[in-house]
Parts: structure tokens; C-alpha cells; sequence
């Protein structure tokens, strides 16, 4: 029943926590001063790339060098609640910008003046979707809201519908025709295909996960949990987002990692052993 598959999903998820345990620098074996070296190291990397990243302070939120136009805010549920409430009122005054945020910004947030919702991993739970794409089109206003969906995926479109909500497909060439036009493709005139200001945006991130030792060990952080969090979908939706359908290799390149599908399955070896098993 449900219940049992909730423990085996605890179960797997404590498997990849063991799993995972020791990848943080100074974790290994080694003497105190070597420890010491490599923590201050660490620490100059996140320093460096925290400024990289940063560019300009705009309150709560940051601007990046890849796009300096759009301020960028986050929210998620380890933030302290004064943290929390800072950015929500400066995002909230802000003229425009991106707030990336986890479910805890799914409910009870009074946000007029959304104009998308897009969400990058789909809820479960047919409510859960409800209330974030509620985050727009509020007090009379227009809005809109986009999921992204694997092709192994497309079966949520009909489970989501069985609960009456509808979704209406947007083909990727008419987004990636978009993605042309822009400010990307209108600064590389060589881009004749749609393809060509979206590889030219991948090699950007590539070449900066490659370039910075931090950025490259926080894109494989987010890699493992994207796995692990994939790997605990109830047996509700168990058949729509199963992670023997993942294939690892693009997975990465959604985290600009270059490594290969085998050196990426190393790294999740323990989740895809748990959920093979109970396929």
C-alpha cells in the first residue's frame, strides 16, 4: 500500500544520505592541518564564486553577469522566517525580476503581480499543482504558467486531467524559435537554427562549472538531490516519474556537468540500485 512504499522511499533516501556522506571536503581521513588547508580552500572558492555570482546587490536579491537586467531572489524553508520575510516584501516591490523558491512559497503568499509560474519539477499531488500555478493570475489580473515534462513524463498531463485540471501542450520548437529571437541570438548572428542561442547558453554555464572548483562541486550537490528527491515520488505518480526512465547523462547536462552517463551514475549507483529493485 502507500504506506509501505513511504517507508521504502525513507529507506532509500537514508540509503543515498550514507551514500553521500562523505563527498564534502574534509570528510575523508587525513591530519588536522590538511583538513585545515583544504577547508580554507574551499571556503576561497565559495568566496570566489559568491562574488562571481553576486555581481550587483539589489537588497535581497542579486543580479548576475549573464543576466544583469533581471534581478534574481530565492526562497526556501532553511532560510530563517526573517530572511524569508525580507525577500518576500523586496521581491514583492520589486519592479520585476525571478524568484526561485521551492513549495514554501506555494501557499498563503500575496504576490499581485505574477505574470508566470514556471515550474521546473512537477508536484505530485494534483493540489500541490493547484496552489503554485494559483501564485498567478490573481485580483482580476492575466497570468501564466508552464511545467516542463520529460517525454517519459507526458502521463502526468492525463493524471492531472483524471483531477480536472487541463494542461495545453507548447511544442519546445516554438520555445527554442523564442529563445532565436532574443537577446541571446540577436548577440550571435552564426545561430541560423532554434538550437543555436540554447547550446550557446550551455557552453556559457559548462565552461563556468569547468572554470570554478565550488560552482563545479554545487552543481554536482544539486545533481544527487534532483536524484534523491526523484527517487521518493509516492506510488501514486511511482509509474510517471520512475528513475530507471531518467536518463542520468542529460540529467547532468540540465546542471551543466560534463561528465559521462557512467561517472554520473557513480554518484547516484546506491538510489538506482534501491529503485531498480522495486520496479
Amino acid at each position: 500500500d502507500d504506506d509501505d512504499d513511504d517507508d521504502d522511499d525513507d529507506n532509500g533516501d537514508k540509503a543515498m544520505k550514507a551514500k553521500y556522506k562523505g563527498y564534502d571536503f574534509g570528510d575523508e581521513g587525513g591530519d588536522k592541518k590538511k583538513k585545515k588547508k583544504i577547508k580554507k580552500k574551499e571556503q576561497e572558492q565559495e568566496d570566489e564564486t559568491e562574488d562571481r555570482l553576486k555581481g550587483k546587490d539589489v537588497g535581497h536579491g542579486i543580479t548576475s553577469s549573464l543576466f544583469p537586467s533581471v534581478p534574481l531572489f530565492k526562497l526556501h524553508g532553511e532560510m530563517s522566517q526573517q530572511v524569508r520575510r525580507d525577500t518576500y516584501n523586496a521581491f514583492r516591490s520589486s519592479a520585476g525580476g525571478v524568484l526561485l523558491c521551492t513549495d514554501v512559497a506555494a501557499r498563503g503568499l500575496d504576490l499581485p503581480r505574477i505574470n508566470w509560474i514556471v515550474q521546473y519539477d512537477p508536484p505530485t499531488d494534483a493540489k500541490d499543482y493547484v496552489h503554485r500555478v494559483g501564485r498567478t493570475a490573481r485580483l482580476g489580473n492575466s497570468g501564466h504558467s508552464l511545467i516542463f515534462l520529460l517525454p517519459t513524463e507526458t502521463a502526468y498531463v492525463k493524471y492531472l486531467a483524471e483531477r480536472q485540471v487541463h494542461l495545453q501542450e507548447m511544442s519546445l520548437g516554438l520555445v527554442m524559435t523564442a529563445g532565436r529571437k532574443s537577446y541571446m541570438a540577436k548577440k550571435h548572428q552564426q545561430s541560423a537554427t532554434a538550437e543555436g542561442p540554447g547550446h550557446h547558453l550551455q557552453l556559457i554555464l559548462e565552461r563556468y562549472i569547468m572554470d570554478d572548483a565550488h560552482a563545479h562541486k554545487l552543481g554536482r550537490s544539486a545533481f544527487q538531490s534532483f536524484v534523491r528527491a526523484y527517487s521518493t515520488h509516492p506510488s501514486s505518480t511511482k509509474h510517471i516519474f520512475h528513475i530507471s526512465n531518467l536518463h542520468l547523462g542529460h540529467v547532468g547536462k540540465t546542471f551543466a556537468l560534463r561528465e559521462t552517463p557512467s561517472e554520473l551514475v557513480h554518484h547516484v549507483k546506491g538510489a538506482v540500485k534501491v529503485e531498480k529493485r522495486r520496479h
